[in-house]
């Protein structure tokens, strides 16, 4: 049996918290899922879901990252296989727990458009509430100034842009995790997105302490400059989400401290060329 690299987040989060519980986790592999290339969307499959009527909007990819075994599936999302009726598509799964004090962690890569669809569309990792409002997105957008990469920036419940002055390039395989903690009626966040080096950036959800994030979920957004989808896609696996009680004094600086250096020893490399 392979070790996923986040389980050594878990191992190393036992030490720093009085309890702990992985609340959910997913991979996409046979037999929890029917993962047949060419006729099996994820959507409709283990509590996922998409809102889009269009099918396959929604399937797996064989890939390769450090770690993985040979044919391990990811879960994908974009216009590979069809163009999505609305200007902006997700894909989600229920999850129910507080916010505050969560650890989340996932996979993922972003597979560039071909020539004969090139919109260069955005894609986002989304964390939502019970009555479905936007509590944080971490989107990746396209880079003006270099087609080969896209900008990390993220958007809070107001919908507030933020950028954290950092790229990631196609095509290769990243790991992001994401803790976070209460500071009176906020939530504050602590963020690494790790591929040959470690990216860390954090920021302030207001008055969101007592929220529940009910779903997570990767969304894909046409480009507007775009008359039409591009054929990119969004991959993402071995997905967790963790409640953890903190010790008095653990906090947002011990749950920071533990992700950068947890990441600092999951150098991701680049994975051979995304496909179906």
């Amino acid at each position: 049996m392979t070790v996923r690299p986040f389980h050594l987040v878990f191992t190393l989060l036992a030490a720093a918290t009085s309890a702990h519980a992985v609340n959910f986790s997913a991979g996409f592999d046979a037999p929890e899922f029917s993962i047949d290339n060419e006729t099996d969307d994820v959507a409709g499959q283990n509590g996922w879901v998409i809102d889009d009527p269009t099918p396959d909007l929604s399937f797996f990819v064989n890939w390769g990252y450090l770690g993985s075994e040979e044919g391990n599936q990811g879960a994908a999302v974009g216009a590979y296989l069809d163009s999505p009726v609305n200007d902006r598509v997700e894909l989600a799964h229920a999850y129910g727990g507080r916010l505050v004090d969560s650890l989340a962690t996932l996979k993922f890569a972003v597979q560039p458009s071909t020539p004969e669809y090139p919109g260069a569309d955005s894609f986002g990792w989304n964390y939502r509430d019970a009555g479905n409002t936007s509590l944080l997105t971490i989107s990746l957008e396209p880079n003006l100034s270099f087609s080969d990469r896209m900008e990390v920036v993220w958007y809070n419940a107001a919908n507030v842009r933020t950028e954290t002055g950092y790229d990631l390039f196609y095509n290769s395989a990243y790991d992001l995790a994401i803790a976070f903690t209460g500071s009176g009626p906020d939530a504050v966040f602590s963020a690494s997105i790790t591929g040959t080096e470690t990216l860390p950036f954090s920021g302030t959800l207001s008055s969101l302490s007592e929220s529940t994030l009910q779903s997570i979920g990767a969304s894909i957004t046409r480009d507007p400059n775009s008359a039409e989808y591009g054929d990119n896609f969004f991959v993402f696996d071995a997905l967790s989400i963790q409640a953890v009680v903190p010790e008095p004094a653990t906090g947002l600086l011990a749950l920071a401290g533990l992700i950068s250096g947890v990441c600092r020893h999951l150098r991701s490399v680049p994975p051979p060329p995304l496909g179906r």
